[in-house]
């Protein structure tokens, strides 16, 4: 597993538990398939947060990440989000429409990936 900062590296391990065994799935799961695993964010300040435009406190809170799928193709890309949405949708972040999703698209074009899990395992 690669971390963007070293921060990120050293914050990955306050994670709430759940969310970092699913990044070490995650991990385990793009060494297999020959795919790049980078951790670009893990936890913030409310002030970084705000110097971002963040609006949810999942960061804050602990239970979200944010890995870079820069260079995965669109196949690639697919089946990993089909295989962890399904694989642990018991603890995925809940929309306000009510669907289950461990990921969120973000508007960067940095082709980043926010990976989030329920906000009851806030910490």
């Amino acid at each position: 597993m690669q971390f963007k900062h070293r921060k990120d590296m050293e914050l990955f391990f306050k994670l709430h538990p759940i969310l970092m065994a699913i990044m070490v799935d995650m991990y385990s799961y793009c060494y297999d398939n020959n795919m790049p695993f980078v951790v670009t964010d893990t936890i913030s300040t409310t002030q970084e947060d705000k110097e971002l435009g963040r609006i949810s406190s999942s960061h804050r809170t602990h239970r979200a990440a944010d890995v870079r799928v820069r260079g995965w193709d669109n196949l690639e890309l697919k089946d990993f989000q089909n295989y962890f949405n399904e694989k642990y949708k018991d603890v995925a972040a809940v929309s306000k429409s009510g669907d289950k999703n461990l990921f969120l698209v973000h508007n960067s074009g940095h082709g980043i990936r926010h990976i989030q899990i329920h906000s009851k395992y806030s910490l």
